[in-house]
């Protein structure tokens, strides 16, 4: 594979860069005025403090607003001047909280911290002051693996408990088996959050305590990683974790040895790394060849980096509060004096080599060419997509793909001994790791569970009766099951208590009121709920699924419940170019982060019900406008899979 280039101009030794510094690193060539790509932001150690020091919480929470104000700043002129694009996330690279296993005065430190961590963060970029999802891993000052905290509450616990939604979501795309390290796509770059340091276990060297240092097989986390989702691409990848390079105690160099082993025949552009200061320096073991570029994030109180991938560029800045005074107090406080001013420090560009651009993959719909199955559902699970539609009428078999266009035939995974067995919804709970099948059998809607998505569900419960249509959505802890309400074909949301249990009563959403929903019976069926931006997009299908007329909306609203507007140019996705009666699918993602839609088309106009599986990209525009298309017959860029560059478009999602 092709190397990277060095940044245009060197660098400082690295040995210069652990103490803050004003050097700005400037690119020799301009940057391009409307440079389109990647963006996103990347602080480290937080430190959130509770019943003492809870003014460095409140500085960390004017870094946020600054985050979220990002749009309305101009990259410095060194980098081109333009206006930053909408971050795609942000990054928090370990010391979240200051103190992850302590009591304090008989009240539980950690727990408190950890609250005003997820008040001021959230998660997806809807739920705290932070208004971009958000990918944190551990630091030293975050506490002990699971099992040896002493006072009741681990933080690992409960970064292993987001990331099961993160991956629920579709945030993240592979999760290590312990449920901490984990990696995801945004267009064609890979990147990977590894916690502590890149390492198996604590070297016998090292004098720091073991239960807090513990890297608990991040490096094999990240191998395996790479060689199933990056391998030969020479597509980009940026690494994150929390020690530094810089000759650091804290890990062994043995240790570092052995990162820099695992990751030099790859395309890394960039490593960053929280613990020690802020800059940006250059390192490489003795001996080796290649550089790396690397990161020193600072603290979140002070500011944060902004940094752009596009196909052949990196540029990056740190967004600093300027000065800051600090005064020691006579009680040995520290007492903090900032005018409110904002300005950059440490800016890197440098070019990029990738390799040339394989040949476009492609497919041709349908994806499953044979007449029968209808109505699907896909989830993705360890490195697979598994497909579940409406079948023999009788029984749900499962499908198998690695890459959405091939599929295998499983086994039966459901056979509930009635006729009229339509329109299965499978939903991987984050918290009890269960597998939940939601089914319709005679106009009955009704769950079940299994250990794994192909072994055999058990039936559990019957939910709704002359009901079909069931889509079960999880939204910050919430449960939302979406149904279809007979007569009428009303659209019902059900909030749930837990995947068995209802809470409350059902709420009427949507019905047929536009002319394309009535075109052959007055239908809207078939809901899927998709976020973004904080809007919820509930994606429907309307008229009567038989005719050739049957097409996807949707609608959208500022609440999981509603209430709900019909976007006007529905449909998104209807008949046209030879595609017929598409309708009543689900929406995944690709290894690349890009969103497709998997449905079904009907064959031909000779007979009602002989449909077939097909799949076509959607995506938003800078509006937050929702698009789609259906095709037939002619080839399409096909889905990105795991190792592959690029993709159909590198939509914004």
């Amino acid at each position: 594979m092709k190397r990277l280039s060095a940044p245009f101009l060197s660098l400082l030794p690295w040995r210069c860069t652990h103490v803050l510094t004003s050097v700005i690193l400037i690119a020799a060539a301009a940057w391009p005025a409307s440079a389109a790509g990647v963006t996103f932001l990347v602080t480290s150690d937080s430190h959130y403090d509770a019943f003492e020091n809870e003014d460095r919480n409140e500085r960390d929470r004017v870094t946020i607003d600054e985050m979220n104000r990002i749009t309305n700043v101009r990259w410095p002129e060194s980098l081109g001047g333009a206006p930053i694009a909408r971050p795609r996330g942000v990054a928090l690279l370990g010391d979240v909280i200051d103190d992850g296993d302590r009591m304090k005065e008989g009240k539980n430190q950690s727990r408190r911290q950890f609250d005003f961590f997820v008040a001021d963060f959230g998660l997806d970029g809807t739920e705290g002051r932070l208004k971009y999802p958000v990918f944190e891993g551990w630091g030293n000052h975050d506490g002990p693996p699971v099992g040896r905290e002493q006072f009741g509450f681990s933080f690992q616990s409960e970064l292993k408990r987001r990331n099961a939604i993160r991956l629920q979501q579709g945030l993240i795309t592979n999760l290590s088996e312990n449920g901490l390290h984990y990696c995801w796509d945004w267009d064609g770059v890979h990147f990977v959050q590894l916690n502590l340091y890149p390492g198996n276990k604590p070297h016998p060297k090292i004098r720091y305590s073991a239960a807090y240092h513990d890297p608990q097989h991040s490096l094999d986390f990240l191998e395996a990683d790479l060689a199933s989702h990056v391998a030969s691409s020479g597509r980009p990848v940026v690494i994150m974790h929390h020690y530094d390079l810089q000759g650091t105690d804290w890990w062994h160099d043995e240790q570092r040895r052995d990162y820099y082993d695992a990751i030099k025949e790859y395309n890394v552009v960039a490593v960053f790394h929280g613990h020690t200061g802020t800059g940006v320096y250059r390192w490489k073991p003795e001996g080796e060849p290649r550089a790396l570029d690397v990161i020193n994030t600072g603290q979140t109180e002070n500011g944060f980096f902004v940094a752009q991938i596009t196909d052949d560029r990196l540029r990056l800045a740190y967004r600093m509060k300027e000065g800051v005074k600090r005064t020691k107090q006579a009680d040995g406080s520290i007492r903090h004096q900032w005018d409110g001013t904002w300005g950059w420090r440490h800016v890197l560009a440098k070019e990029i080599t990738t390799p040339d651009e394989p040949t476009q993959r492609t497919y041709t719909n349908p994806v499953i060419d044979e007449i029968g199955p209808a109505d699907p559902t896909v989830i993705f699970y360890q490195g697979k997509y598994y497909l579940y539609p409406t079948g023999d009428n009788h029984s749900y078999h499962v499908y198998y793909s690695t890459d959405l266009v091939h599929w295998t035939k499983g086994p039966r995974v459901f056979e509930p001994g009635e006729r009229n067995v339509w329109a299965p919804d499978v939903f991987r709970d984050p918290h009890d790791g269960k597998f939940y099948l939601y089914y319709t059998v005679n106009r009955r809607i009704g769950v079940a569970v299994a250990d794994r998505p192909d072994a055999k569900f058990v039936d559990q419960a019957s939910l709704f009766t002359n009901a079909i249509d069931a889509h079960m959505f999880y939204d910050g802890g919430k449960y939302f099951l979406y149904y279809v309400q007979l007569p009428g074909f009303r659209i019902c949301v059900q909030p749930m208590e837990s995947p068995l249990e209802k809470r409350g009563q059902p709420i009427e959403i949507i019905r047929p009121t536009e002319p394309w929903e009535m075109k052959s019976g007055a239908v809207t069926e078939g809901p899927w709920m998709l976020k973004h931006d904080g809007t919820y997009y509930l994606l429907y299908s309307g008229t009567g699924a038989s005719s050739l007329d049957y097409a996807i909306g949707y609608a959208t609203a500022a609440d999981p419940t509603g209430p709900f507007k019909k976007h006007p140019g529905n449909p998104i996705v209807a008949r046209g170019n030879g595609a017929l009666g598409p309708g009543h699918g689900c929406v995944i993602r690709d290894a690349g982060g890009n969103m497709w839609s998997v449905y079904h088309q009907q064959k031909d106009d000779s007979q009602p019900w002989n449909r077939f599986l097909c799949i076509d990209p959607l995506w938003f525009d800078q509006q937050g406008v929702l698009h789609g298309k259906a095709t037939r017959g002619t080839p399409q860029p096909a889905p990105i899979v795991a190792g592959q560059k690029g993709g159909p478009g590198a939509r914004g999602l």
